[in-house]
This record gives C-alpha cells, sequence and structure tokens, in this order.
C-alpha cells in the first residue's frame, strides 16, 4: 500500500491526497481525499489460451465486499479492482440480450398488426391475420443473422460490444423488406393464379429491395477497409447478414406468403391452419371481394382483371389527404425552406463535434466503478499519463551513458513531466547507481563489463531492486535484451461539468513527438493509453472516409439499379442530407465522434437508403404527370415505408433506458435515423420529384400509351366492378 512518509514531496501528496489545501507555511491544513493501491502478486497462469489468476481473482472479490460494508455516513469509501471492468461488462451484456429478445417480441406482434394490407378478409380476423407469417419474417431475419455470425465468426474476425447492435439492424432492415413484398402482393389483382400474383409481385417489390439490399450491402462491404478494427468486423458481420437476408426475403419469405395467401383463400385460420372459419372455402364470396379465384369473363369471352383491390387506410391517406397537401405550391415551397434551414443548421453542429474517448461509457449506469472512477477524476485528475521508454538491441554496458542522460532528455521536452521537480520519473539504471553509491558491495561496474551485469543483478535481488526485476529483462547472465524507464505525461485533461475531459488533439501530438524522439540509443515509447490515442489520430478521419465512400456506393448503385441519373442523383441528395442532419443532431444532443458513432453512422446511411430508394424507384414506375406520379407511388410504397420506419423505432424504444452506452447511442442514432429518414424520403424527395422528377421508364410510359378507353361492366350482385379490356 501506498504510505505517507515525512519526507514525501508535493508531487507524491497530489498522487495520494486529493482536494488538499495548505496554511501560509505550505503545510498540508486540510486534504478532502486518499488513494490507497495494494499490489497483488502475479500468479497468471494460462487456461484455455487465456491468462487467469484464481487466487487474485478471488481476493479481489472478498476486498470489493470489505470496501462495500466499511462505508458509513461520515466516510464515503469508493473502490475497484481488477476484476470490477469484467463484473459490470458482464451484467451490461446480460441485460442487452434481454432487450435484443424483447425487441423480438415487439417486431412479431407489430408484424401480426400490420404486415401488408388485407384485401380479401371477409370480416373475420382470425382468416385475414398474418401471425403465421410474421413468424415466416423474423424466421428468415434469425436465420439471416446466424448465419452471418457463423460464417464470419469461423473466418475468424472479432466480436465486440459494438456488434450487439447488429440484431436491431438487420431487424430494421428485414422487417421493411417484408412490409414491401407483402405490400405488393396484396395489390395484385386476386383473381390471378398465385404464382402469377407472386411473379407480378416480386417483379415490382424485388427490383425495389435490390436497390435497397445490395447499396446496403455495398457499402457495408466498402467499410469492411477501415483502419478501426471493430468497424472493419461489424460491417462484415454487416454485409454477410444483409447479402443472406436478402436471398431469403425472396424465396424463404416469398413463398410463405404464398401459402399463407393459399390458405386465406381456403378460409382456414390463422396459427391453426388446419381448421377452417365459419365462412369455410367460400370465403371469398363476401362482398369485399366478389371475384372468381379462375378469373372473370367479359361478353366477348376475352378475359379481363378487375381493377384492384380497395387500398388500406394508410395507402387512403397519403392519396386522398396527404399528397393533395403537399403538393401544393405553398407546401413545397415551405418544405424547400424547411429543410434547407435545417442542413444549415445541422451542418453547423457536425462540424463542431468532437473526439472523445467512450471506454468508461461502456460501464452501465449506477455501476460502483462509475463512482470511483468520477471521485478519482474529481481529486486526481491532474495526473498525466504514465508512459515507458523501452530500450532494446544495443550493448547496456557500453553505453551507460546515454542511458544515465534520458533523464536529462526528458527535462528538455515540453510534453512531459520535469523528473527533477516532479517524482515521475522512474529508471532502474539511476537506482542501481544509488544502491552502488550507497553500499560496499557495488565494483568498478562503469569500466568492468562482468562486474557490471554482476552488480545488477545483485541490485535486483535486493529489497532495494526488487521492483525493478520487471523493467530489466536478460537473456543468459550477461545480455540485457530489453529494458525500461518510466515517466510521465503532462496532463491533458481537465474536470469540468463533473467529467474528466481530455484534450484529443493535445495527446495526439504528444504522442506524435515522443515516438519521433531520438534517444541516443535504440527506443520506443508504450503505454496502454496509446491504444485510445490512436484512435484519436484517425477516427475523425475514418468517419468523413466511410461516410464519402458510403454515400459514393450510394449515388453509383441507385444509378445503375434505379437506372436513371436523375432519380438516383435526387435519391442520393435526401441520403446525404440525411446524414449530415443526424451528425448535427448528435452535437446537439450531446454526443460525440468515437467508435460506437462512427459504427451507428454507417448503420444510419445503410437504413436511411430505404426510405428514399423505394420511393424514388416506385416514382419511376408511375406514368402521368409528376404530382400524380408522386401521389401514386407513395400510395403505393408509402404504407410500407411507414411501417418499415415505426417497425425499427419501435423496435430500439426500449433502448432509451438502457444502461449500456452502445445501445443508448444506438437508440439516439435510430431516432434520428427514423425521423430524419422518413422525412427526408417522404416530404422532401416527393417535392423534389413534383419540380424535377425525370420520366417514367420507357416500358411504363408505353404501357400507359396503349391503353384503351373502353371500359367493360361486369355485373355482380350487389357490386359493379369496372374493368377496361386494356388491362388484360
Amino acid at each position: 500500500a501506498g504510505t505517507l512518509n515525512s519526507y514525501f514531496t508535493a508531487s507524491e501528496l497530489s498522487t495520494l491526497l486529493g482536494g488538499v489545501t495548505f496554511t501560509d507555511d505550505g503545510e498540508v491544513a486540510t486534504a478532502r481525499a486518499t488513494k490507497v493501491v495494494y499490489l497483488l502478486e502475479n500468479d497468471e497462469e494460462i487456461e484455455n489460451n487465456e491468462y487467469v489468476s484464481k487466487n487474485n481473482f478471488d481476493w479481489e472479490g472478498k476486498y470489493l465486499d470489505v470496501v462495500d460494508d466499511a462505508k458509513s455516513p461520515e466516510v464515503s469509501i469508493y473502490g475497484a479492482a481488477d476484476r470490477s471492468w469484467a463484473d459490470e461488462f458482464g451484467d451490461a451484456i446480460g441485460g442487452d440480450i434481454l432487450l435484443v429478445n424483447v425487441a423480438f417480441v415487439i417486431m412479431m406482434v407489430y408484424l401480426s398488426l400490420f404486415l401488408g394490407e388485407i384485401p380479401c378478409s371477409c370480416k373475420y380476423p382470425n382468416t385475414g391475420s398474418r401471425i403465421l407469417l410474421s413468424l415466416a419474417s423474423i424466421l428468415a431475419i434469425g436465420l439471416a443473422m446466424l448465419s452471418a455470425f457463423g460464417l464470419c465468426s469461423y473466418m475468424g474476425y472479432i466480436w465486440s460490444p459494438v456488434h450487439g447492435v447488429l440484431p436491431f439492424v438487420i431487424l430494421g432492415l428485414g422487417v421493411d423488406d417484408s412490409f414491401v413484398i407483402a405490400n405488393s402482393f396484396d395489390h395484385t389483382p386476386r383473381n390471378r393464379p398465385i404464382p402469377e400474383r407472386m411473379a407480378l409481385a416480386l417483379g415490382h417489390a424485388a427490383s425495389s429491395i435490390t436497390v435497397t439490399s445490395l447499396t446496403d450491402f455495398t457499402a457495408f462491404a466498402i467499410s469492411t477497409t477501415s483502419a478501426l478494427p471493430a468497424l472493419a468486423s461489424f460491417c462484415l458481420y454487416a454485409a454477410f447478414a444483409i447479402l443472406i437476408l436478402f436471398i431469403l426475403q425472396v424465396t424463404f419469405f416469398a413463398a410463405a406468403l404464398a401459402l399463407d395467401e393459399r390458405r386465406q383463400l381456403a378460409g382456414l385460420t390463422d396459427v391453426i391452419p388446419c381448421c377452417t372459419t365459419c365462412c369455410g372455402k367460400n370465403c371469398c364470396t363476401c362482398e369485399t371481394c366478389k371475384v372468381e379465384p379462375e378469373g372473370v369473363k367479359d361478353p366477348s369471352g376475352a378475359a379481363v382483371v378487375i381493377r384492384d383491390n380497395e387500398r388500406g387506410a394508410i395507402s387512403r391517406f397519403f392519396s386522398e389527404r396527404y399528397c393533395p397537401v403537399l403538393l401544393r405550391t405553398d407546401s413545397r415551397v415551405a418544405v424547400l425552406v424547411a429543410f434547407a434551414a435545417l442542413l444549415a443548421v445541422c451542418s453547423w453542429g457536425a462540424s463542431n463535434l468532437t473526439v472523445e474517448s467512450s471506454f468508461r461509457s461502456f460501464i452501465p449506469d449506477g455501476s460502483y466503478l462509475l463512482d470511483t472512477l468520477d471521485k478519482d477524476d474529481k481529486y486526481f485528475g491532474d495526473e498525466g499519463t504514465d508512459v515507458y521508454i523501452v530500450t532494446k538491441d544495443f550493448d547496456y554496458f557500453a553505453n551507460q551513458d546515454t542511458i544515465r542522460t534520458i533523464k536529462d532528455q526528458v527535462a528538455d521536452v515540453d510534453y512531459l513531466q520535469d523528473p527533477y521537480t516532479t517524482d515521475t520519473f522512474d529508471s532502474w539504471y539511476e537506482a542501481f547507481e544509488g544502491y552502488c553509491n550507497s553500499t560496499l558491495t557495488c565494483g568498478d561496474y562503469q569500466n568492468v563489463e562482468a562486474t557490471f551485469y554482476s552488480d545488477l543483478r545483485t541490485f535486483l535481488a535486493s529489497s532495494d531492486g526488487g521492483m525493478y526485476n520487471a523493467s530489466v529483462v536478460f537473456s543468459g547472465y550477461d545480455d540485457i535484451v530489453a529494458s525500461r524507464i518510466e515517466t510521465q505525461f503532462k496532463s491533458y485533461s481537465k474536470y469540468t461539468g463533473g467529467r474528466r475531459q481530455e484534450d484529443a488533439d493535445k495527446v495526439v501530438r504528444a504522442m506524435n513527438k515522443i515516438r519521433r524522439k531520438d534517444w541516443g540509443v535504440p527506443a520506443f515509447p508504450w503505454t496502454y493509453q496509446f491504444l485510445a490515442w490512436e484512435t484519436y489520430k484517425i477516427i475523425r478521419e475514418e468517419l468523413i472516409n466511410n461516410v464519402s465512400l458510403c454515400l459514393a456506393a450510394v449515388l453509383v448503385i441507385t444509378t445503375l439499379l434505379i437506372g436513371h441519373p436523375g432519380c438516383s442523383g435526387l435519391v442520393f441528395i435526401c441520403v446525404a442530407m440525411t446524414v449530415v442532419d443526424i451528425l448535427g443532431c448528435m452535437y446537439f444532443w450531446g454526443l460525440v465522434i468515437d467508435n460506437v458513432s462512427v459504427i451507428q453512422t454507417v448503420i444510419a446511411i445503410g437504413l436511411c437508403v430505404d426510405y428514399s430508394a423505394h420511393v424514388g424507384h416506385s416514382f419511376m414506375m408511375k406514368a402521368g404527370t409528376r404530382s400524380e406520379r408522386v401521389t401514386a407511388c407513395l400510395s403505393d410504397v408509402g404504407a410500407a415505408v411507414l411501417n418499415g420506419g415505426l417497425s425499427t423505432f419501435f423496435a430500439v424504444i426500449l433502448l432509451s433506458a438502457s444502461a449500456s452506452y452502445v445501445f443508448r447511442v444506438l437508440f439516439q442514432q435510430f431516432f434520428l435515423t427514423v425521423v430524419l429518414g422518413l422525412g427526408h424520403g417522404m416530404i422532401l424527395l416527393p417535392v423534389l420529384l413534383s419540380f424535377l422528377g425525370p420520366p417514367a421508364y420507357a416500358s411504363v410510359r408505353s404501357a400507359a400509351i396503349a391503353k384503351t378507353t373502353k371500359a367493360v361492366e361486369i355485373e355482380i350482385p350487389e357490386k359493379t366492378a369496372v374493368a377496361t379490356s386494356a388491362d388484360v
């Protein structure tokens, strides 16, 4: 344990006493905190390819119990041990797994209630519901995730705490695809055979989800080249999951949808399809959908198609309420002004995002470890970061003078603590010289090589030098392969707003300077903090690079698959504006640039593509004036896009109360993605398309021109259905 001795300097006091006040004579008057450090013997053993220390682990557990029991109203005691990190992270992971399970349940319920529109329910929800189909959708999503996890794990890619958000990403994308396919199928003529209807549905929906899935896959695949291992690994898992999910959606889920439609037409109940309802097999004789399964004949004997079934409430809202208001001239101008203002404000916010370490943020809220670290920051936050100068591969006996000058070299640089005025410098060689000067056991170690090594080993075996055994590594009796000398960086942190904040730019500059310094002997600096500082060094650049590459992928893929540069350009503008707005809102919400937020931003690009790409692709499939095509496309895919966004939001809403930093950031960025993505995709993009939308596909224009105006009336009891021969 550390002990305060009468000869300690002020520097040493600052490491053991916090909140110190002094008398006029420079004596310590009061102190608000003291810190005691217990050092344990290293008894680690290798077990299952991991270092374990069972004795120390058990001792630390008892120690933490004693600290907890010792707390009293008079004295506040805060403790931490090496095992604290594993204990607290383990508890957080357990809570995260529960949230993932709850999210799947919420999606199951949401899908059961809103999956597609039901044009032939016979007013019996037990036949028209799609609980079994919802299970098939969830199963496809689960199979995609498990397949990707297994494949990437087999390939040896790491799994980090950030990967825990991947189920929510794939869940959101998978549910969106299911809504689009089911919605497209429900809008096919019900008098056609099911295989033909499925072909028509996939001809429309599959092309749309191909645009979004391939764009998402490409964006994540590009990000696997990131210099951040966690981001590269996460994006590889996500890319494989998205690819497998796409395959399962257009095969497994499409097949399940066809089987479910057969069940409905046969009047079989959902969940227990072996039972029929009171309607039995005559389900489709109800007023709501009087069609013949085999088709309808007009008076001339030619097959005709009954017009599409009545659309659902959301589709009617878009066509009858929403679009007429949105497409008014004053509304469109107001939308453009509002989104331009939002972009300007968020651009300013994005430019002010700071780089900070998020390591402590992984500790769950309410943890005793957070309290301990907060008090340490408050009372001992002025301490700098310890750093080792590691020397190797030279003749230590012949270079004693150079080793001796390292202390003076440390004193000459501005980014390290002064070794002469603070007790931050600790050199095994300086201690060895002090030992030899104070005892008679050493010989002429400065001039005789054998004596040097013999006396050094004697020193390291003594009570004075035992603490330096780990600082000098021998190979044989008289060959030192490496050694280390400890010093300390100046403090680049400040305690403000109840937390310690490190100046990322200054620590990166200090790290780069000490790495470039020539110490006169082969040497390099090392501290574990370099791991975090290296992230500071590249994280902003990684954010810019990955966002830029992902947006470039969005532009290229949407151009190739949508097939018109004008439409894909408008989609790209909306996606790019969404990303900038998300970054700006991150600043106003108190988020920073770190590993977690960079990964979440890449995810946001993948999600917000869906909201705009579906609308853009559907617009190109419609004929008429620009305003008519906007109304038609929102009436067609608006419900599916809205359901996809809302389902993603409901899946993550529980994460707002999570104790996990990763999951809280996931909620914040998913919330921004859904709100801003839907806003740009269903408000701004339709307005832009109404002004600048390109002509429809040539095939769509040709089909529209070929339509005739001759109508054929088909008489059906109590209801008249009108069809045109051109609809055949």
